[in-house]
């Protein structure tokens, strides 16, 4: 484990995701420019897809967007060039944990 890690980075490991500039998942490295606002808003949307009030949600932040459904998530990235599926409840870890640790860092990212 790289000491040099970005927290999440950290946290993407957790999930099976290599967060990291020259990493399989690189693209979800924007995932830390995301407000605590936002992601907020974005994880009680994944609730809401995981319980089945809505069907899908779509977020993230400009070259990558995630459309998150209950099973199997589509990440666009390289601003819509390429695509990769990843498993929901996986994204879903990811989000909940991204969004925990921004919060007890009390910091806005």
């Amino acid at each position: 484990m790289q000491t040099n890690a970005s927290p999440l980075a950290i946290i993407g490991r957790k999930y099976g995701f290599d967060i990291d500039l020259s990493g399989k998942h690189d693209m979800l490295c924007e995932l830390a420019w995301l407000k605590s606002d936002y992601l907020q808003e974005v994880v009680l949307n994944l609730d809401r897809v995981l319980s089945g009030e809505i069907s899908t949600f779509e977020f993230g932040y400009d070259a990558t967007i995630i459309e998150f459904y209950q099973d199997v998530s589509i990440i666009q990235y390289d601003f819509f060039n390429k695509f990769m599926e990843a498993d929901s409840s996986l994204i879903y870890g990811l989000m909940n944990d991204w969004y925990r640790a921004v919060l007890s860092q009390k910091t806005t990212i």
